[in-house]
Formats: C-alpha cells, structure tokens, sequence
C-alpha cells in the first residue's frame, strides 16, 4: 500500500494521496479560497451551533466568523431547543452536532419540527459520524443535510450556499491570513498540513486546539475504560466517537481511524482491552509530542491606551449579553488597554463559551473602576 485516504475524502485530501503515490513533494502553500465562498456571501448571516465539544464549537466558530457570520453556541440539544425558543426569528440556519449529552441532535431535531414556527428552518448536521446510513439517519429526522468532521471547508460553504441567501453588500472571502510567520514544529503522529486544512489555514487557531487538545483529551481512554466498567455504554461510546472526531480535526489520522473502529466495538458491544490498549498506546504518542508545544504565550506587555476604549467596552457588554462569540474577537481589539490579570480571566471563560461568567467577570472590573 503506497498511501491511504481517510474518509470522508476531500479534493485535497484524494490529490495529496495520488502526488504521495507517485513520489511527488507535496509544498505547503496558502490555502485557496473555497469556491463557493468566492460566489456567495454570507456576510451578516447569524446561525446557531449547537455543539457540546469546546475544540469543535472553536473550529467552527471561528471559520464561519472570518465569513463575517454572528455564531450563537448552545452545549447540547436542549440548550439549542431554548436558544430558539427564546428568539425564534434570529438565525439562518441551524449546524446540529449528533452525540452530545442531556440530548442529542436526533432528538433535539425532532422537537424543532413539532414547532410549526420552525418548518422551514435549515438544521443541517455537523458529526464524525461519516457511516453508509449517517445521511439518511439525518434526513429521517427532520434535518436537511449532512456534512461530515472534520470540517471540509469547501463542502461546509457548498452546503450552507443551498440555504442562506446571498448577501447584497461585496462578496465574502477569507482574511488574509497574517499568521505565517508562526512556526508549528514536526509533530509524531500528526500530519499537520491536514490539522491545517480543517481550520482555514490559520495557524494561531491550529496551535490552540492542538494544546486544548492535549489538555481535555489526555485521560480520554482512561474515562472510555471506567465508562465500559460500570457498564455505561453511551458515556463510553460519545467519548470514542469525540476523540474520532477531534483526531481527525488536528490531523492525527491514525489515532482516529484506532478511535472508529473502537467506536463500532462499543456499538456492537464487543470492546476489548486489546483496542483500548492500541488506542491508549496512539493516543500516549499524540500526547507525548504535543508537549513539544508548550504552553501558549501571555504577552505581559504594558497596559497600552487605546483609542475609545469605552465605547469597545460597551460593544463587548452587548456581545457578551447575546452570547455572541464575535466577542472573542472584539476583546483581542482592546485587550491591550486592560489588565493582563481581567484579560486571562475572560479569555479562559470566553474559550469555554461560558459567556455570561465572562460577563460578570468584566462588569464587576468595570464597577470597581468607576466607583
């Protein structure tokens, strides 16, 4: 066997496999424009993830916002139920993850179309889930379309061009990118330009999942081994299937093909200590040159002043109080006019999409500094 491709296949994902076949040096350059992104804008869309995974709600999160989409995150099926109810005009399309605790997206899609109000609303599913069947599962239950993890950026637009509008104002494209001077070591086990692909090319973005990664997952089979001892099989099962998913999202291709086929063991109730060992020996590696990394970071530079810094404030609040994760965004503005010590604190509760502890945290600085 010269190469291998793992499904689901992209366009280039298949070239890479054919110049890798034939011996040909694979360059790593900038990553092109999705086509339809190019023909359509989705500039001012606002959608609902409804997404349990922090790396994943990221991900996504992130490559929707660069398209200039508001993306409003709920943790589970019925916090994404709540999130329409309360505002059931405010979103275009709804991306569904599938295995995520207290409801999964089966379910929670099921309730959505008891609404008449929500008929003609697009839930579109988001999962590693890439099995003959998957697609129909889908459809049968109430949503529209599919698309597979990790992310296919040129798919995901493909899709989402079906059901949003286009925008009237200049066409939609990528940022450019002005993170290549950001240097990602050689990593075993992790191929890195497919890492790379999933997030649009962004390295500073790719850097953090890859150590949120190494942070949340480590003890991932340890927690698969406890499940499988008390005889909880749907724990053990959502976290094969997460680690498969976010294997796949940093590139680690073999640690996520080991996590499938332990995934299907679970399923089929025949899980041996045998894979769990495979699996943990894969995952150990992973882990081991992920700490090659380091920790990120911390510019400990000066508060600096910057330039209508209330007013920055005042458009984070807002954010902040819609749970909108441009408010990521909008605090790296203005970070440089606050404290190091506020700025941690928000960004670690931001990450985790814990909006409202994120607020507090900014307005109990903010009383402090106008009292």
């Amino acid at each position: 066997v010269e190469s291998f491709l793992v499904k689901p296949v992209s366009p280039s994902t298949l070239l890479d496999a054919i110049f890798e076949t034939f011996d040909y040096e694979i360059e790593q350059t900038t990553v092109h424009l999705p086509i339809d992104q190019q023909a359509h804008n989705f500039n001012g869309s606002h959608f609902l993830l409804v997404e349990d995974n922090e790396i994943n709600q990221q991900v996504a999160t992130e490559i929707l916002a660069d398209q200039g989409i508001t993306v409003t995150v709920a943790g589970n099926g019925q916090l994404g139920i709540d999130a329409l109810l309360k505002d059931p005009n405010a979103y275009e399309v709804v991306l569904m993850d599938i295995q995520m605790p207290v409801m999964d997206g089966y379910s929670a899609t099921k309730v959505i179309r008891q609404k008449p109000q929500f008929d003609q609303l697009p839930i579109i599913a988001m999962t590693a889930n890439a099995m003959a069947g998957d697609r129909e599962r889908a459809l049968e239950a109430g949503m529209n379309d599919h698309v597979a993890k990790p992310i296919d950026i040129n798919n995901l637009f493909t899709v989402l061009s079906k059901y949003v509008q286009s925008k009237e104002s200049s066409s939609a494209l990528l940022k450019p990118s002005t993170e290549n001077e950001t240097d990602i070591p050689d990593l075993e086990g992790i191929q890195i330009d497919k890492g790379l692909a999933v997030v649009g090319g962004k390295k500073k973005l790719y850097l953090k999942i890859l150590r949120k990664f190494k942070q949340q997952e480590a003890e991932a089979v340890l927690k698969i081994r406890e499940a499988l001892s008390v005889k909880d099989q749907e724990t053990a099962l959502r976290g094969a299937h997460t680690l498969k998913g976010l294997a796949g999202n940093i590139g680690a291709l073999d640690l996520q093909k080991i996590a499938a086929e332990v995934e299907q063991s679970i399923k089929d109730h025949q899980a041996s200590e045998e894979q769990l060992n495979l699996l943990e020996k894969e995952l150990l590696k992973i882990i081991n040159a992920l700490t090659a990394l380091g920790e990120e970071e911390i510019n400990q530079t000066e508060v600096q002043p910057i330039e209508n810094l209330q007013e920055g404030l005042d458009k984070l609040i807002l954010l902040l109080d819609d749970d909108d994760a441009a408010s990521i965004e909008q605090l790296d503005e203005i970070k440089s006019a606050l404290p190091h010590d506020l700025v941690r604190k928000m960004t670690q509760s931001m990450e985790e999409y814990d909006f409202e502890e994120a607020l507090e945290i900014l307005q109990a600085w903010n009383s402090k500094k106008t009292s």
